[in-house]
């Protein structure tokens, strides 16, 4: 059998470090969630003891109503329906004629089966869905050791594709980003709007071909001075007053570049500069009110996998 030579075996210890490295940090990531999903269980459990022990307050005791008054047995069929948990481990039982009892058990209040795919019944639908679309955030981006080309990562995949493939919010994405420039949510309490993804086109940007570049974004204005408050009105102010925080993904949309109607996953970029542009400046045929400049920070893995995982 002829030697390795020593370049052949660098090599093998580096293809076995970088899929090392790749299963580290795809434990990282289910780490994180991991925790997401225990935190918001804790509190859910909370809120229905909570609830539980306000119930036995309000309706515990060992007395029986032979006739209660419609008012209350109405009160009690809405105690129902609003406490499920009783029903599951405990019982009101009505004659035909609407007389009966009332009667309850102590219920224990048991935390989510390992494995089960049916959580319990003490969480509400908002619950629900936060339990099951666990990742909250991006991340964590993995860096690049070198320049790379921003389309060298990623498929590029067609709307159509995203909407039948992808689960946006177990990725820390807007729920279909793709069908929107914008990708954001605001904050119910602080009213702050937060941008999760942008998703760009060479019709209205230069889009930049290697991770070494600065991406500048401007973002069109309404020529009407009456016009309501538009999304991108939203977004730009979101981005440069102040600078944005968090890292954004950015998806590009090369049509005349690329001759494609797919977009791509470029990784997530974080804005390094920006100003609201006061009067708009012409750019491309339409008046712009703000210029956003961003850096390459990394790409999230978990999104390159989803999107790379399945085939065309």
């Amino acid at each position: 059998m002829p030697e390795i030579s020593a370049s052949e075996y660098l090599n093998s210890l580096l293809a076995a470090y970088q899929t090392a490295e790749k299963h580290y940090s795809q434990a990282v990531t289910d780490l994180v969630a991991a925790e997401i999903r225990r935190d918001e269980a804790k509190t859910a459990k909370e809120e229905a003891l909570s609830r539980l022990e306000n119930a036995r307050a309000k309706y515990g005791g060992t007395s029986s109503q032979k006739n209660p008054s419609p008012k209350k047995r109405n009160s009690l069929r809405g105690a129902q329906n609003k406490s499920p948990i009783f029903l599951k481990r405990g019982s009101f039982s009505f004659g035909k004629k609407g007389t009966g009892s009332q009667k309850l058990e102590s219920v224990p209040l048991e935390p989510p089966i390992p494995g089960s795919k049916k959580p319990p019944k003490i969480f509400s639908k908002s619950q629900l869905k936060r339990l099951s679309t666990s990742k909250i955030a991006p991340g964590p981006f993995e860096p690049l050791e070198s320049v790379r080309g921003v389309y060298d990562v990623c498929k590029g995949r067609s709307r159509e594709w995203f909407d039948e493939n992808l689960n946006c919010e177990s990725l820390g994405l807007v729920r279909k980003f793709y069908q929107a420039s914008f990708g954001m949510k605001t904050n119910e309490k602080t009213k702050d709007i937060n941008l999760y993804t942008i998703v760009l086109n060479d019709d209205w940007n230069d889009l930049v071909s290697k991770t070494s570049e600065i991406q500048e974004i401007y973002i069109g204005k309404s020529t009407d001075p009456k016009a309501k408050l538009t999304t991108r009105d939203k977004a730009a102010k979101a981005l440069v007053d102040p600078l944005h925080k968090e890292p954004i993904g950015l998806f590009f949309a090369p049509k005349n570049t690329k001759g494609t109607s797919d977009i791509y996953y470029v990784g997530h970029w974080k804005v390094v500069d920006g100003t609201i542009l006061r009067p708009p400046r012409n750019v491309k045929g339409q008046p712009r009110q703000c210029l956003a400049k961003f850096k390459f920070v990394g790409f999230d893995q978990a999104i390159v996998e989803a999107i790379n995982c399945h085939s065309k």
